[in-house]
Order: structure tokens, then C-alpha cells, then sequence
């Protein structure tokens, strides 16, 4: 763990602490998740493993589905204590919220390996019953789109290209109604309803908060005064509400037309 990625997890306790002694915030259901896991986390920074394994567990007893990569950050918590049916236990319920087989190839030495091969048919069943996979490749394809408007944005925001005003305001206006849509059919999406992600190489998070960081910095504001709300019901992590609140661009919250009128003009301004 890094030391933002510290830094970030003891924000979030602290987040946790002065929101249960704070009067005007009501109490969250995610609020003993996010104090233990924030705990957990610190204290395996800390090298302190059989403390942030307890807590770890404290932590998952509290939720139906934690975030994937808390479970994943315990069961290598669980392999560094060598607690064998703690690492098995974990592997088991990441598989069964959507991390492939291949994922565990690391660990074939291990003794439960061989059971969790077998257990692979079972537990992809239940991913695949209970996570919604359209939502996921929905989800990942959104993310490609607003990518290639970013790269696209970007390069003339150097003088690399041209767009003009309305295309600007177009491909934003699109991504919030895709994200809108989404929202629409499916629910917000989480791990709660996606499963968790695997990019080939690492269990990660979707990438829902960078796609809502984009579009509020281009001026949407789409569930920003839900975003209490979302971290309460355990979607997006405290920090992240922390981050998407502060931002309001030039136009300071008037809308994605405003704002990027804002900018082109700036653009089109600059020597």
C-alpha cells in the first residue's frame, strides 16, 4: 500500500468517527463497514497482519457483498499469516462475485487450491445469477466512451485538433444520459450489482467515480446531492463523496452548456 492509499483509508476513518459524533449526520449503514476496513487497511500498512486480518472480518460481517478489493486485500492478509481457511474462505466469495480461476494461479502450491478449482463451476453459476453482466459490459463501455471524448477533448485543448462548441457540449450531454439511463434500468451501479472487477491483471474498482469526476468537471451535477446517500448504502467510498463534492468547474455548478462555453472560449482565447 502506498502512502496516498494510506492516507486515503485513514481519511475515511476519520470520516467514520466524526460522523457518528456529529448531530446533524444521521447514521449510515455502511458505517461499521467502513470503520473496520479502514482499520484493517491501516494496520496491514503497519505490518500489523493478525489485527488487520481481525478487523477485516469485522469488517465483511457487516455486508452482504464487501468491496472486492477489501476481500482481496484480506485473503493476502489471510495467505501472510498463513491462515489457510481464511485465504480458501475469501478466494471462494470472490469467485463467486465474478474473479476467474485464473486470478488464484499463483497460489496452485497451496493445499486449498485444488478445492477452490472444483468449487469454480459452482461459484460462476452463482456470479452469473445473482450480478448482471450486461450492466458490467454497459458499465466498461461507457467508460471506453467518455475515455476516447477525454483524449479527444484534450488534444484540443492543446492545439492538437478541433472541435467545435456544439460537439463539446453533445459528447458530454451524451455520456450523463448514457450514465442517467443506467441508473434508469439498472440501479446505481456497484459492486452491489455488478460483481467485482477483474482487468486481467488486478481486482479493481469499476471505474463509476471517474466517469462522474469527468462529467462534473464538465459541469453535470447528475446525483450529486444523492452522493450522501450513495455512500451510505455502501456504492461509492466516503473519500470519493469528498473528491465529487469539491468539484464545481469554472462555471461553478450552471451546467454542462455553460461550462463548456466557458472553456472553448478560454480554448479559442489562448495564444
Amino acid at each position: 500500500m502506498d502512502v496516498s492509499e494510506l492516507k486515503c483509508w485513514i481519511a475515511v476513518l476519520v470520516f467514520v468517527i466524526v460522523g457518528k459524533h456529529s448531530d446533524s449526520q444521521s447514521e449510515c449503514a455502511y458505517d461499521d463497514y467502513w470503520y473496520y476496513a479502514s482499520k484493517a487497511h491501516i494496520e496491514f500498512a503497519q505490518q500489523k497482519y493478525t489485527e488487520a486480518l481481525a478487523n477485516y472480518r469485522k469488517a465483511f460481517e457487516t455486508v452482504e457483498v464487501p468491496y472486492g478489493t477489501d476481500l482481496n486485500a484480506a485473503f493476502i492478509t489471510a495467505i501472510t499469516v498463513e491462515s489457510d481457511s481464511l485465504a480458501y474462505d475469501y478466494a471462494a466469495r470472490m469467485m463467486k462475485c465474478g474473479i476467474p480461476l485464473e486470478y488464484f494461479s499463483n497460489f496452485e502450491e497451496y493445499d486449498w487450491y485444488e478445492k477452490l478449482k472444483q468449487d469454480y463451476p459452482v461459484a460462476r453459476k452463482y456470479y452469473q445469477a445473482n450480478f448482471d453482466y450486461n450492466l458490467r459490459d454497459t458499465i466498461l463501455e461507457l467508460r471506453v466512451k467518455d475515455s476516447l471524448f477525454n483524449v479527444k477533448y484534450h488534444n484540443f485543448r492543446k492545439g492538437l485538433s478541433e472541435m467545435r462548441l456544439e460537439e463539446l457540449i453533445e459528447g458530454v450531454q451524451s455520456i450523463e444520459n448514457d450514465f442517467i439511463e443506467i441508473v434508469r434500468k439498472f440501479g446505481f451501479p456497484s459492486h452491489q450489482n455488478l460483481g467485482y472487477y477483474f482487468d486481467g491483471s488486478k481486482i479493481d474498482r469499476y471505474p463509476i467515480t471517474i466517469i462522474l469526476h469527468h462529467l462534473y468537471q464538465n459541469g453535470s451535477s447528475i446525483f450529486k446531492e444523492q452522493l450522501s446517500a450513495i455512500v451510505c448504502d455502501g456504492k461509492i467510498r466516503p473519500t470519493d463523496q469528498a473528491l465529487l463534492s469539491r468539484i464545481q468547474g469554472f462555471s461553478k455548478g450552471a451546467g454542462i452548456e455553460q461550462e463548456l462555453r466557458i472553456k472553448y472560449n478560454r480554448i479559442k482565447s489562448s495564444p
